[in-house]
């Protein structure tokens, strides 16, 4: 994904995810990789999953839509213009952008439930807290602020590690109930 070629900057990384979730700077393929993943899932939760609004049916975009299309890219800007802060905001677009990677890289994995980006950011972060702080993990809702904290300040190439890790254990976690 290009990650490893971003240099660490001097306010951190934090500040950058501050930064490019302001400016926005999304890669020209991003929108087509958006909407490729819709090919892999049933749909995606982007933001408030209790807003209906935040909710993008494959079935629906796959079928009304093209990934170039103007309607797509106003949809998914209506999704990110709801995300208030920035460096969630940009954590959303490497989440996005690693669910494409990850399913490039599987492209015959079909996931029959939407995807929830936020519980797939929110479980990234526990478990590399958890890795990071494994005598906490009995008591990680004590530590979650902290967590968080921590996950903001770590470089994309080691965010995206731990959300593709995420997105595998809900997956896994789906397969055996």
């Amino acid at each position: 994904m290009g990650l490893e070629q971003l240099k660490t900057p001097l306010d951190g990384w934090l500040a950058w995810r501050q930064h490019q979730g302001i400016l926005d700077r999304r890669s020209t393929e991003f929108l087509a990789k958006t909407w490729r993943i819709l090919k892999h899932t049933s749909g995606l939760v982007i933001g408030n999953k209790m807003d209906k609004r935040n909710r993008i049916s494959s079935d629906l975009v796959l079928s009304d839509m093209t990934e170039g299309e103007n309607a797509f890219a106003i949809l998914i800007e209506h999704m990110f213009n709801n995300i208030h802060a920035a460096e969630y905001r940009q954590l959303t677009i490497e989440t996005l952008t690693a669910l494409a990677s990850f399913f490039e890289q599987n492209p015959s994995l079909i996931v029959e439930e939407a995807i929830v980006i936020d519980v797939t950011i929110g479980h990234a972060v526990n478990l590399a807290y958890v890795k990071e702080f494994p005598e906490r993990q009995q008591h990680y809702d004590e530590h979650k602020s902290h967590a968080w904290e921590r996950f903001y300040q770590q470089s994309p190439v080691h965010s995206t590690t731990f959300i593709i890790s995420a997105l595998n254990h809900l997956l896994t976690v789906r397969q055996v109930e």
